[in-house]
Formats: C-alpha cells, sequence, structure tokens
C-alpha cells in the first residue's frame, strides 16, 4: 500500500503555467490551482446553503456517477460540517452592506484560497488535521483528481486574462484608491492589507458570477467567454468587498441612521441603495476621473440602475469631501447629508411617478 502522503502527488500532473500577479497596491488578481481544486469540489459537494448551485447542477453526471462517488462526497459534507461552526448561512437582509463571506471561513477554505498550488494548501492544513482526515483527504481528491484536472486545464487560461487585468488596475491608480476605500470605510489596516481576486473555473453555459471568502473576490466564469465582465466590475467587486469589511456594529450603525431618514427599501434591495452607489463612486467613477482628468464627465452613465445612476453622482462629491477631510462614513457631516440626499431622490422619483 502506498504510503498516504503520495496519495497528493496527484496535484504534481497537471502542468499549468500560473498567474500570480501580486502586487503591493494592495490588490492581486490571479489564476491559483489551489482555488480553482477547491472551489470545484467545495461547490459541487453542497454541503453549505452558501455553495453556488451552479456546480452541482452542471456537474453531477460527470462527477456522481457511482456509488464509490456518493461515497467520496458524503465523506467531504461531513468532513466539512464537522471543522465548520456556522452550520447556516446568516444574512442581514435589513442592513445596506452585505456579508465579506457566502460562507464563513475556516482554516481549511482560507488556507486554499491563500495558495497557489494544491500541494502548497494541503501542507498548510496537514498541521490542523487528525492524521486520519489527512489520509482521507488526499483519497479524495485522488478519486475525483482526473475530472478535476480536466476542467483546471481550461482554466489555466486564465492566467493571461489576471496578467492583463493587473496592468488595467495599475494603470487605474488602485492602490490609493484601496487605500482610500479603506480609510473611508474605517476598517483597521490589519485587517484588510490586500485583496486577492481569484479566477476560477465556471461552465462555458452561464454567466459570470462573484462569490466573496476570505479576503478573496472570487470571479467564476468559462476562460473561453468574452463577457460583459470587464475591468469596470471587477473594480466594483474589489470596493464591495471592502465595504463589506466593516465591522458588524458600524454597519448596524450606519444603515440605523440612513434608514431613519430614508428608507427606500420598498423600491430598491438593501444593497442597491448605498453599497453599490459606492461601490461605483471608488471603483468606476474615482477610476475615470484618475485617468481622464481633462475629459472626465462625471454626469455620464455608470449604471443601468436608474437609482444606482443617480445617487452615486450625488453622493460622489460628498465622499471626496468626506476623503479630503480625512473622516470616514461613521462621521455626522456623510450620514446626515447622504441621508438628505436620498430622501431628495426618493422624493423626486415619487413625484415624477405621479405625473
Amino acid at each position: 500500500m502506498k504510503k498516504w502522503i503520495l496519495l497528493f502527488g496527484i496535484f504534481l500532473t497537471i502542468s499549468v503555467r500560473i498567474a500570480c500577479a501580486a502586487s503591493s497596491s494592495g490588490v492581486e488578481i490571479v489564476y491559483a490551482e489551489a482555488v480553482d481544486y477547491f472551489e470545484i469540489m467545495e461547490n459541487l459537494s453542497a454541503w453549505h446553503p452558501g455553495c453556488d448551485p451552479v456546480y452541482r447542477k452542471t456537474l453531477k453526471e460527470k462527477f456522481i456517477k457511482t456509488d464509490k462517488d456518493e461515497h467520496w462526497l458524503e465523506w467531504y459534507v461531513s468532513f466539512r460540517q464537522k471543522m465548520h461552526s456556522e452550520k447556516v448561512r446568516k444574512v442581514n437582509d435589513k442592513s445596506l452592506f452585505g456579508s465579506a463571506w457566502e460562507i464563513k471561513p475556516d482554516a481549511f477554505s482560507v488556507n486554499f484560497h491563500t495558495s497557489t498550488r494544491p500541494m502548497e494548501a494541503l501542507k498548510k492544513i496537514k498541521r490542523k488535521l487528525k492524521k486520519d482526515d489527512y489520509v482521507a483527504l488526499g483519497k479524495f481528491y485522488e478519486h475525483f483528481n482526473s475530472r478535476i484536472a480536466e476542467l483546471v486545464r481550461v482554466s489555466a487560461t486564465h492566467a493571461s486574462r489576471a496578467k492583463d487585468w493587473t496592468t488595467e488596475l495599475k494603470k487605474a491608480k488602485i492602490k490609493n484608491l484601496f487605500r482610500k476605500a479603506v480609510k473611508f470605510y474605517a476598517i483597521p489596516s490589519n485587517r484588510l492589507k490586500k485583496v486577492r481576486v481569484a479566477l476560477v473555473w465556471y461552465p462555458k453555459s452561464m454567466e459570470p458570477s462573484v462569490s466573496f471568502s476570505h479576503q478573496t473576490v472570487i470571479v467564476r466564469m468559462h476562460p473561453s467567454i468574452e463577457s460583459s465582465f470587464s475591468m469596470e466590475r471587477i473594480s466594483r467587486e474589489i470596493m464591495r468587498f471592502v465595504s463589506r469589511n466593516q465591522s458588524s456594529g458600524q454597519n448596524t450603525v450606519v444603515s440605523s441612521r440612513v434608514f431613519s431618514v430614508c428608507d427606500p427599501r420598498d423600491y430598491f434591495p438593501p444593497r442597491d441603495i448605498l453599497e453599490k452607489p459606492l461601490a461605483y463612486i471608488f471603483g468606476n467613477i474615482m477610476v475615470s476621473e484618475t485617468k481622464n482628468r481633462k475629459n472626465f464627465e462625471l454626469h455620464r452613465q455608470w449604471s443601468i440602475n436608474p437609482w444606482v445612476n443617480v445617487y452615486a453622482k450625488m453622493l460622489f462629491p460628498l465622499v471626496k469631501k468626506t476623503i479630503k477631510n480625512k473622516q470616514t462614513i461613521m462621521s455626522d457631516e456623510f450620514l446626515n447629508n447622504a441621508s438628505r440626499l436620498c430622501n431628495e431622490l426618493v422624493e423626486v422619483g415619487k413625484f415624477l411617478s405621479v405625473k
């Protein structure tokens, strides 16, 4: 019988070029095998309500053919539930800002999301697992390896896209914008030093999607798709993720202050009210202003969502003033004025709807 550690040699059979576009700017865009391996099996297992159901739906016929396949997926579900304390996804639908993760990060997920190769992630996690679990984990990946590898080989072409997007972010001076956003949201520097954007496999038939995890923005898309998933959206998603790293207490206070003056939740989803307009400001409007100072046009259309488009433009001068005065989203000046502008926009909308 092979020694159990040799079971992990399977990961070395995939020969692909990894783009790990590390940046001192506070943002890195990567294609990493470790993240892809983890996301495929994590979501296929459907062990948690936060798992993306698309994986199970599209990969079931490929991955679940035999009793042995069923056995190992059931083992994985049990393994993840055993080491994970949060069994039910907690979402506060009443707050202005969403959660910084779909599934609360644990040691297992964090090690994969912060690694480049699967073997690297498994070496990190080894000391935190019982030997029996570690051996079983090797057998689990060995069993599905050829099927995972087939998808990962396709995804490896994400490397060139990661490199191109990194170049675009540098041109946009994302380093300064990231720092401004972190300070604006009053996030301690030791809590969010860097955001990692990781590209992973997704079915060709599906539109790209985004989820958040431990300091990671996961972009799910098939590498052959030249879609509407642009650099502009990447910038917005990064800034949405930054905003979601506020403390829960701060999120509650900001939401309460705004809703006490202006509460348009009968008309819009909570995240559209402030989270998205601010993401457009930091991720798109400020980027455009930085790149096109002479020809910058605030009054162009930024979003097809009327509320997000108009409110972002109304908030832009206020956000710039808040940053210039070295204040944060928690300042009375920002909250009072943002609430007032929100209320004015709601009243205009009501008037126009009557007309």
